[in-house]
């Protein structure tokens, strides 16, 4: 789990893209842009066509993995990655194994640098099913991201995997919350990887995270700035408010579903503490004639 301590951006670009995320008429998820590999394949690597499709495969007694050729980002930007994959191996339960196939995603600048929050391998993101499965992440990009990579690995030589259909979508949504409503199931974290305690558990046909006594959840940062937002749904959460730099300026217990971020506020964590969270969102509260 990354700490807060490790986001570093700046807020000259911050300001600008937010900015222009605000004013968007937000509705859903675009069409989506294809993420391709690199030719130059590993030890036991393999590219075929399976009809329609293109299927990397990665087979090897060794552990081995693949990056995809860059993909263009916008900065500060909710997206969301996409792929298919089929597994092979003697343990495949994704609680005990942590060795199971897996991907990463690596966002970095104009200058190929890797930002600490543009790196996203948390222990969640494994491949586990041996029959084709859909797999997805989602995330903001950091106010210095421009270029994504999507890295898969066979996890150790124990393990192979199959890939296809590996897409990139911008998410637009007025929820600016990741993940708020749990629809990826119960193995997509998106938007929640600093946990204590707490898991995503099915609950009459949903999904929802679930905070035992002593646990704690605190969310992704999401951008924001100075002004009115609205959020819905229970728990009401304690809020957690930072500057461009990820360094906390104070926190926030709310009482009522309106709240005003600090005037220097950039990013905002939702903090909660026991209980389930189901379906929740944030909105932010557009001035009469914006």
């Amino acid at each position: 789990m990354k700490s807060e301590a490790g986001y570093k951006n700046k807020r000259s670009r911050f300001i600008k893209s937010i900015f222009l995320l605000s004013a968007l008429n937000f509705a859903v998820t675009s069409a989506g842009e294809e993420i391709s590999f690199e030719k130059s394949l590993p030890k036991g690597g393999e590219i075929k066509k399976e009809g329609n499709n293109t299927v990397l495969s990665l087979k090897s007694p060794e552990t081995v993995s693949l990056a995809s050729k860059d993909t263009a980002v916008e900065p500060n930007t909710l997206y969301q990655v996409k792929l298919e994959a089929k597994v092979n191996g003697s343990e495949l339960d994704p609680n005990k194994n942590k060795y199971l196939p897996y991907w990463e995603i690596r966002i970095k600048d104009t200058e190929n640098r890797l930002p600490h929050e543009g790196h996203l391998k948390y222990p969640w993101q494994k491949c586990f099913s041996t029959k084709w499965r859909t797999y997805q992440q989602s995330f903001y990009t950091p106010a210095t991201g421009k270029k994504l990579q999507l890295i898969v690995s066979n996890g150790s030589g124990k393990n192979s995997i199959m890939i296809r259909n590996a897409v990139l979508k911008k998410v637009i949504s007025q929820n600016i919350l990741i993940n708020s409503d749990f629809s990826g199931g119960e193995f997509d974290y998106s938007g929640w990887n600093e946990l204590s305690k707490a898991k995503l558990v099915k609950d009459k046909g949903t999904v929802k995270l679930e905070i035992p006594a002593g646990g704690y959840a605190l969310s992704d940062p999401v951008p924001v700035f100075p002004g009115k937002y609205t959020f819905s749904g229970m728990p009401l959460p304690e809020l957690f408010f930072y500057d461009a730099d990820m360094m906390r300026l104070n926190c926030k217990r709310i009482r009522s579903n309106t709240f005003s971020t600090p005037e220097n506020a950039a990013y905002l964590r939702f903090f909660f503490v026991s209980g389930k969270i189901g379906k929740i969102s944030l909105r932010h509260i557009k001035k009469e004639g914006k």
